[in-house]
């Protein structure tokens, strides 16, 4: 998928997709002949991950840690963001849903 398209499944902006390339947080992806970046569908989720993150309170920094550190380490502490987000929104506002996402997740990162 090009770049455009990853934006608009992840609703970002086309230069959030290139400044999270540059932040070593999002895989830079292979070229086609037509020199147009071609993303997997794996972008999408990495880029749904550093949102979810961000919002339970997560720096780029922390989170680019968190990627650096291993692929399936993401994926499963992603899953726990999800899932901690999801439990704190379906009985709290937005707001504090926020709160008890940060609060939750602090506590997971620290035991990483």
């Amino acid at each position: 998928m090009r770049i455009g398209q990853l934006a608009a499944r992840s609703a970002v902006s086309v230069q959030t997709i290139r400044y999270y390339e540059r932040r070593g947080l999002l895989n830079k992806p292979r070229r086609l002949s037509s020199g147009y970046r071609d993303y997997s569908p794996e972008g999408a989720s990495i880029v749904a991950f550093i949102k979810r993150s961000q919002e339970s309170g997560f720096t780029l920094k922390e989170i680019g840690t968190i990627h650096s550190q291993s692929d399936v380490a993401a994926r499963l502490f992603g899953g726990k963001v999800a899932g901690t987000w999801n439990r704190c929104s379906a009985t709290a506002s937005a707001r504090s849903a926020s709160e008890c996402g940060k609060q939750s997740n602090k506590r997971i990162a620290s035991s990483l």
